[in-house]
């Protein structure tokens, strides 16, 4: 199964944090009576997986969801319009983003915030551009150290009860595996799954190997 959303109030440990732990478990009961073995998921903090048009045209005709860092950034600094956004970005991407910015009209840039924030099919929760900002203002306080604790206790709750239904949960990466919007980001290297791993040392608590998501990065060996 791909994906069983996690919340943002377990991500940020507040609010009705530690009723979804039980309503986490309760699902993972649900899937296992279900016949369904393998559960992928993710940790990305407001935003899971992140593209800036879900029906590119390729050469043969096709489409297919496509990520441009340029397109984002003129999202984040002129649409989003979040605070500092353009010292988050080189020089050049910055000017990208602006040429960008200059050629949208009203209806391309409610298209591309539609995009962005388009979230998980099925998943609960559904944001605004309003909603992305409250919470990217509540992760303030929230460091990487502190959301990858966060991380380890979800982890901790929810992998032993997979273990005894015979489940595997399998983290997916971030994707793409890099920082964006100014939030700390915990799942995009190898290290980050050798300290997931070996944190919640139990079969159950496993690995999605995206090659998509993590060859997006020269620094992860995917071979290796």
């Amino acid at each position: 199964m791909e994906s069983l959303p996690v919340s943002e109030d377990i991500k940020k440990q507040q609010g009705e944090w530690r009723s979804h732990y039980e309503s986490y478990k309760s699902s993972l009961h649900n899937l296992a009576h279900a016949g369904i073995e393998t559960i992928c998921y993710n940790f990305m903090p407001v935003l899971d997986w992140t593209r800036t048009d879900l029906a590119w045209r390729v050469p043969s005709g096709a489409t297919c969801m496509r990520f441009d860092y340029a397109v984002f950034a003129a999202f984040d600094i002129f649409i989003l319009q979040r605070k500092g956004a353009s010292e988050d970005y080189p020089e050049e991407i910055v000017a990208q983003a602006s040429a960008h910015d200059a050629h949208m009209r009203d209806a391309d840039r409610a298209a591309l915030a539609n995009n962005v924030v388009f979230g998980l099919p099925g998943a609960a929760e559904s944001f605004s551009l309003e909603d992305v900002r409250r919470h990217i203002a509540e992760y303030d306080h929230i460091s990487q150290a502190a959301l990858r604790q966060n991380f380890i206790d979800f982890l901790s709750e929810v992998v032993p009860v997979a273990e005894d239904l015979g489940l595997r949960l399998c983290c997916h990466p971030d994707d793409p595996p890099f920082d964006l919007l100014g939030l700390p980001r915990v799942m995009s290297t190898e290290d980050d799954y050798r300290n997931m791993m070996e944190a919640v040392n139990l079969p159950a608590n496993g690995i999605t190997l995206c090659t998509g998501s993590l060859e997006a990065r020269p620094d992860n060996d995917l071979a290796g």
